[in-house]
């Protein structure tokens, strides 16, 4: 069930932001260069939420911030004594955290690794947070949220979100 959820809400996400980074890379272009075949000039609903994405740049942000702190919720621990990580686990931390650095890319732009780190470590702390009050009195809390596990996780999932934006920003975005 958390899988099938942490799933649409990542389409979710890599929808919103990827249509606000590629909206904003082309509008970008199209202002350097004003030529007729560089506009963008797409669909009345795409342009009517375009709109209401660029005047509610919070919204965004909000949206972005939420999701680190459902993936930080839902996806912690990375290991325990009963389930040990495996392709499946593996495969959707890396895809969450990857978003979530794309996310990062498409709002904040190069050089902002600074910013990315602090915000990533408090809301993954946060989403810990809300994981032990949801599970409070669980035997699950007794093999969820050992020292090795919460370092572990505070420490790799914030370096891996930093490392996604830096990748991204630089190689990806860069290359357009």
């Amino acid at each position: 069930m958390v899988s099938i959820l942490s799933f649409i809400i990542v389409i979710l996400i890599i929808s919103i932001l990827c249509f606000l980074s590629g909206r904003r890379m082309a509008e970008n272009r199209a202002a350097k260069n004003p030529n007729a075949e560089n506009r963008t000039n797409g669909n009345r609903t795409a342009q009517s939420i375009n709109h209401f994405l660029m005047r509610h740049p919070v919204m965004v942000k909000g949206l972005l911030l939420f999701y680190i702190a459902f993936a930080g919720c839902f996806t912690f621990p990375i290991r325990s004594q009963p389930f040990p990580l495996d392709f499946t686990k593996a495969y959707l931390l890396i895809c969450s955290y990857g978003i979530i650095g794309w996310g990062f890319a498409g709002l904040y732009g190069k050089a902002k690794e600074r910013a990315v780190y602090p915000l990533t470590l408090l809301m993954t702390i946060l989403g810990m947070v809300c994981r032990y009050v949801l599970e409070y009195g669980e035997a699950s809390n007794v093999y969820n949220f050992t020292m090795l596990n919460i370092l572990s996780y505070i420490i790799l999932i914030p370096a891996f979100t930093v490392g996604a934006y830096h990748y991204i920003v630089k190689y990806l975005i860069s290359a357009r």
